[in-house]
């Protein structure tokens, strides 16, 4: 749903009223209104802000998702939902999650052995 304060929603929505007098927009045709919701390729529309962390949150930290990685949390996102710069904000996330840091298996060679300085 579209707030007042969103911008990009809020020029979306004007040129979809303006659509036959702008034929220079051919992406206009993913997007449409029902009720109260925005939809894209019938994605429900998320502003920008707290909510889509919520909804990363949900995808990726809960129990039953198990904190999978940046391609199965973008596939359970993009199931439901859209919002501009989604697959830069939730790889962030996913990168910046610290369970997930500290529970990943080590992806680099063992460590030398350690030796004493002789001087």
């Amino acid at each position: 749903m579209a707030t007042k304060e969103d911008t990009w929603a809020t020029n979306i929505k004007k040129e979809l009223q303006e659509r036959p007098r702008n034929p220079n927009r051919d992406d206009l045709d993913q997007f449409e209104q029902q009720d109260r919701l925005f939809l894209r390729i019938n994605l429900i529309y998320v502003p920008e802000g707290p909510i889509c962390l919520k909804i990363l949150r949900e995808c990726h930290d809960n129990t039953l998702a198990g904190h999978f990685g940046i391609a199965r949390t973008h596939e359970l996102v993009s199931r439901t939902y859209w919002w501009p710069k989604m697959n830069k904000l939730l790889r962030e996330y996913v990168k910046s999650c610290d369970t997930c840091a500290r529970s990943k298996a080590p992806r680099h060679r063992l460590f030398g052995l350690l030796a004493s300085v002789d001087s």
